[in-house]
C-alpha cells in the first residue's frame, strides 16, 4: 500500500532536506517535498510537467516545472 511505501521512503530519505513545493519548482525522483496542503511527500515519478508524489495518506499527481 502507499502508506507502507511512504514509511519506507521517509525512513530511507531521513537525512534528505525537504524542498518547498511550488508550480515553478523542478523536482526529481526521490525528492522530499513539503506541500502546504498535503504535507510531506516523496516524488515517485517525474514527467516534463507533472510529478507523482507519495504522501502519508494518498498519492497525488502535481504540476511542476512551470515557467
Amino acid at each position: 500500500s502507499h502508506a507502507s511505501e511512504y514509511q519506507q521512503l521517509i525512513a530511507s530519505l531521513a537525512t534528505m532536506e525537504e524542498k518547498p513545493y511550488s508550480l515553478k519548482g523542478k523536482f526529481e525522483i526521490a525528492n522530499k517535498i513539503n506541500h502546504p496542503k498535503f504535507g510531506l511527500g516523496i516524488v515517485r515519478s517525474v514527467q516534463i510537467d507533472k510529478i507523482e508524489v507519495v504522501f502519508s495518506d494518498e498519492v497525488k499527481l502535481l504540476i511542476h516545472n512551470r515557467p
